[in-house]
């Protein structure tokens, strides 16, 4: 390979890994508090269930000790529509991102 091809493909390499790599950071506490993680899985299929949504509809943003951020995509026939929820962790009350939209599409860059 000539040297321009490495230098491309480094750095490719080194994008890919930035993303993965931020997608990581903010779902960090996931991976590394199991008490937390438990309770995250119970508060979100409690919610999927009052609100009559299926898990698999639900995409994660951002997980934190005090919220979770997340996304709801359901999947039906036409224009599928997306939603963004902030769920508070410690009192389970579920409110709309659309105030807190830019700031959170700030975050997730």
């Amino acid at each position: 390979m000539h040297r321009l091809q490495w230098h491309i493909l480094w750095v490719t390499v080194g994008v890919i890994f930035v993303v993965c790599f931020s997608r990581t950071l903010r779902l960090m506490p996931l991976y590394l508090d199991p008490e937390l993680r438990s309770h995250v899985q119970a508060l979100v299929t409690a919610t999927a269930k009052r609100e009559g949504w299926l898990l698999s509809d639900v995409a994660f943003h951002e997980v934190s000790h005090d919220a979770i951020w997340i996304e709801h995509h359901a999947h039906h026939r036409g224009k599928d529509e997306r939603r963004c929820f902030i769920i508070n962790i410690n009192t389970g009350s579920m409110h709309s991102c659309k105030p807190w939209m830019k700031s959170l599409q700030e975050m997730s860059l």
